[in-house]
């Protein structure tokens, strides 16, 4: 289901936000507006014709990122 209003923003990384914004050309602060507005990623990504593949891709490299970033010595 879509769950409340908002929720979405609130389960992703602030790095993941970043990366799917900049991926749609669109401002992190557009971006978590949309999802407070009720609309979901997949939502938002489909009108900027991002495909629900991409928007996982771009999310999963924004998080191994700040893995990487997080286990390096």
């Amino acid at each position: 289901g879509q769950g409340g209003k908002g929720r979405a923003a609130a389960h992703i990384g602030r790095v993941e936000l970043q990366a799917v914004a900049q991926k749609l050309g669109i401002s992190e602060r557009e971006l978590v507006q949309e999802l407070r507005g009720g609309k979901s990623l997949a939502q938002v990504a489909g009108e900027y014709n991002v495909g629900r593949d991409e928007l996982k891709a771009t999310m999963r490299a924004a998080f191994a990122g700040e893995l990487d970033k997080g286990v390096q010595v």
